[in-house]
């Protein structure tokens, strides 16, 4: 498989359903909200975490992936199949963003020079739609949170933070770990110094195991609230499947000219003509098929279809040269056209009349 084919299928790793579970309990609605995760998948967390809650409560997701997305769809209110840097998303309008990013690198594009990480980008990007005092969950493999960059942003910008380990066997298989938050206000953004020297300690498997309580220790302890959301104004990407302009496309009134404009143009007669036609008409209409068709009634019922052949023939003519007081014969090449009628009578008998 080439690497971007790897790109595209690696980095995909669900929540198992136990954690998500465990992250309900640790989760409470104190009215409406959206909830949005970027990076949907088949739509399963989503789905738990507003399952059974006394508020309504709308799930949006994002996910690249056809197959996964068609499962989203099903288990999400609204979901988007395309790539999250496509979207258009309203800012600071979610009261829960679920962030389970891919973990990989960013492809070297045209005039790059380094590569991002996506759980950084992808961190960056959430925290924009999250409402001031949402609730971001943040899942990453342990050692991930002992990037500065993303310790410090986490510092910065949220409080009320937990942090706690996936239960056993999950954490064995994956080594991820879950941080809850808080958004700080754009007043409040400071750097908590204590937190981000505890995340730069992640990348210690020993630290983690010694100073990172399972999920389960903290149900009961500590639950965060998610606020009251007003609706999405915008969710869409900027490439939209073409799917979803098909309908317009039929009822354009460009595209209906366009269709008119361009198929075969049809010869139609109707009624009878204002004076009788005479031999020259009537071989025209011949000619040009405009008469082809059925002809009577009955008994009387003919298919009748008219062609025009045209041919080149040789002729003489005579002419007197004034001068010489001669004639002179001149061949010449004439265009000719002659008329070829075929007939079915009612009988079943093809008649073919030049």
């Amino acid at each position: 498989m080439s690497r971007i084919g790897n790109k595209l299928k690696a980095g995909f790793f669900p929540t198992p359903i136990d954690q998500v579970r465990h992250l309900k309990e640790l989760i409470s609605f104190e009215a409406d909200s959206n909830i949005l995760d970027p990076t949907a998948g088949t739509g399963t967390p989503l789905q738990i975490l507003a399952a059974d809650q006394p508020y309504n409560i709308k799930t949006y997701g994002v996910e690249i992936d056809k197959g996964r997305y068609k499962l989203a769809a099903e288990n999400l209110s609204v979901c988007a199949n395309a790539p999250i840097e496509s979207m258009v998303i309203s800012r600071s309008s979610f009261g829960l963003i679920f962030l389970n990013p891919p973990y990989d690198e960013t492809m070297i594009g045209i005039g790059d020079t380094i590569t991002h990480r996506k759980e950084e980008i992808e961190l960056y990007r959430s925290h924009k739609m999250l409402m001031n005092k949402g609730i971001l969950i943040y899942i990453l493999s342990s050692k991930l949170f002992a990037n500065k960059r993303i310790a410090q942003f986490l510092s910065r910008n949220f409080e009320e933070c937990g942090l706690m380990r996936f239960t056993d066997p999950d954490y064995d298989e994956y080594g991820q770990c879950i941080f809850i938050g808080k958004k700080k206000t754009a007043t409040s953004r400071k750097e908590n110094k204590i937190m981000t020297d505890f995340l730069l300690n992640m990348d210690n498997p020993s630290f983690v195991q010694s100073n990172v309580n399972l999920i389960t220790t903290i149900i009961g302890r500590k639950t965060w609230t998610v606020p009251y959301s007003s609706s999405i104004k915008t969710f869409y990407s900027k490439l939209d499947s073409k799917d979803h302009f098909y309908d317009d496309i039929q009822s354009s009134k460009g595209f209906n000219a366009f269709k008119n404009q361009t198929q075969p143009r049809e010869l139609k007669i109707g009624g009878n003509p204002i004076l009788p036609l005479n031999q020259g008409q009537l071989a025209l209409l011949l000619a040009s098929g405009g008469i082809n068709g059925l002809i009577g009634a009955n008994d009387s019922l003919h298919l009748i279809q008219g062609q025009e052949i045209v041919s080149q023939k040789e002729s003489v003519d005579y002419e007197n040269d004034n001068k010489t007081n001669k004639t002179l014969t001149v061949e010449k090449i004439r265009t000719t056209r002659e008329i070829s009628l075929k007939v079915l009578t009612p009988e079943g008998e093809l008649k073919k009349l030049i």
